[in-house]
């Protein structure tokens, strides 16, 4: 009986020492970019990657011209084959204002979501001002956000925002899991 005991302990242990490992890749972002489509909503908007690999470390501004009452984000997430098609894995339309109010925090987005809001200015929900400069400062790629055992590949994250029905402006990032 002490021997299964001694047995069960060793196991629980190793899944948890497995579970808190050092995941064995790295993530290397190859594009991050921000494209206006309306120049009628915003004075700006950019997007800077300021390290590529490792810790992968992104920058976002923008810049209203006038106040959103309200928006939609569409998200469309995918993953490139060697051939440079893509797979779509899922595109989802997601409510801005319930966003900035962490309403999606508990979704499959929810970690991606909460990190963006804790280093960004965004205000805590609509309306969103105009004039004012919004940034994204120094958000981080972590490692520790991906399942631990994912394949190599190359994914595709494009965010759409639309406002009164039409798409004004999108931002993509391409990254890779590099073993």
């Amino acid at each position: 009986m002490a021997y299964r005991l001694i047995v069960i302990a060793i196991a629980i242990l190793s899944f948890q020492s497995l579970n808190e490992a050092k995941r064995p890749f790295t993530i290397e972002i190859n594009n991050f970019t921000c494209r206006t489509l309306d120049p009628s909503w915003g004075h700006e908007f950019s997007c800077i990657i300021y390290r590529k690999r490792i810790v992968p470390v992104m920058y976002a501004r923008f810049s209203l011209k006038e106040t959103a009452n309200d928006f939609n984000l569409w998200l469309d997430v995918g993953i490139l084959k060697k051939d440079k098609t893509k797979i779509s894995i899922g595109r989802h339309k997601l409510d801005g204002c319930k966003f900035l109010e962490s309403f999606y925090s508990n979704n499959i987005f929810g970690k991606f979501f909460k990190r963006i809001l804790s280093v960004s200015n965004f205000p805590k929900g609509c309306p969103v001002p105009a004039n004012t400069v919004f940034e994204i400062r120094n958000y981080t790629v972590l490692v520790d956000e991906y399942p631990p055992n994912v394949p190599a590949l190359t994914h595709q994250l494009t965010l759409q925002i639309e406002k009164d029905n039409k798409i004004i402006a999108d931002v993509y990032v391409e990254g890779s899991i590099i073993y």
